[in-house]
């Protein structure tokens, strides 16, 4: 058996021949291994800021939260609810010819009445326009105490929040709603759900004598409505493309609270194209115990 001289004992003549050859063998393995589709590119980025500083400390800065990411960029106005910018970005830039801006409808339908969200919640400790995750490869935010008013100006007792949920090739929007809470009112007009309740404003007494009108089921402390419906429209410029979502409620059903509804977009702002999935991330995983493979969906 014949063995190999160790490298100290080769000439240098056929040591940069090895040298060579290891290189070239180790360039055609990494031209032959492709990336796998699962590792993270330089695209797969995500960041989420106020466009122009944050308007709570800069009293002339507008509402208004970009979210920028490898891939696409999108400009959200917290305080109208419009879409002030929406499109591909090449380079870190917008690509010409992108759909800027956009136009986002929220529409409620209350006991046949249509209702269109104005405004969004004014920005508070805890309401109005709020962070709620944010990292490398996702960020997620909403704005809350939505304000919806029918042609006439009447403005809805409603409880809505619109949701954003960013990854780095596809945007979610997501519009949750549920009937409002009714006012205290003083005396017994403020029955509770269950009824026996008594309103307290400060200004009357409480008096125990039994009334037939305060037995249970004759009126309920939130808002009840029939024939109702929510829809979420996202559309872009000179309208060429449009994605909406819709909910109806079933015939003869109340709606009242806590019931949250909810109607949702999941899209391709690149190509402005509808996805199946919140989420591309899908893996196999080991099932325990066992060794089944099953799915594992990181959908939010």
């Amino acid at each position: 058996m014949s063995m190999g001289l160790p490298l100290p004992f080769l000439n240098s003549k056929a040591a940069l021949h090895l040298a060579v050859s290891v290189a070239c063998m180790a360039f055609t393995l990494a031209q032959a291994a492709p990336i796998p589709s699962i590792m993270p590119q330089a695209k797969d980025r995500t960041s989420m800021a106020w466009a122009e500083g944050f308007p709570g400390i800069l009293p002339d800065a507008p509402w208004n939260r970009l979210i920028q990411t490898g891939t696409y960029s999108m400009v959200l106005n917290t305080a109208s609810l419009q879409v002030p910018h929406l499109g591909p970005v090449l380079d870190g830039t917008p690509a010409a010819g992108s759909p800027s801006p956009a136009e986002l409808e929220l529409t409620l339908t209350v006991n046949g009445r249509t209702y269109h969200c104005r405004e969004g919640g004014k920005w508070s400790r805890f309401t109005g326009p709020r962070l709620i995750e944010s990292g490398r490869f996702m960020q997620r935010a909403d704005v809350t105490d939505l304000v919806f008013k029918s042609a006439e100006g009447e403005r809805l007792n409603v409880e809505a929040r619109l949701e954003t949920v960013a990854w780095a090739d596809r945007l979610a929007l997501i519009f949750a709603a549920r009937p409002g809470l009714q006012l205290i009112q003083a005396g017994d007009a403020s029955f509770g759900k269950i009824g026996g309740g008594f309103g307290l404003d400060g200004t009357n007494h409480l008096e125990i004598p039994h009334d037939p009108s305060l037995d249970p089921e004759q009126t309920r402390s939130s808002e009840q409505w029939k024939n109702s419906s929510m829809e979420i429209k996202l559309t872009t410029a000179q309208g060429a493309m449009s994605l909406r979502d819709r909910w109806d409620q079933p015939p003869g059903e109340t709606w009242e609270s806590p019931a949250w509804r909810e109607v949702s977009l999941a899209f391709n702002p690149s190509t402005f194209t509808a996805e199946e999935k919140n989420s591309p991330v899908i893996v196999k995983a080991r099932a325990i115990p066992g060794s089944a493979p099953c799915p594992v969906d990181y959908d939010p």
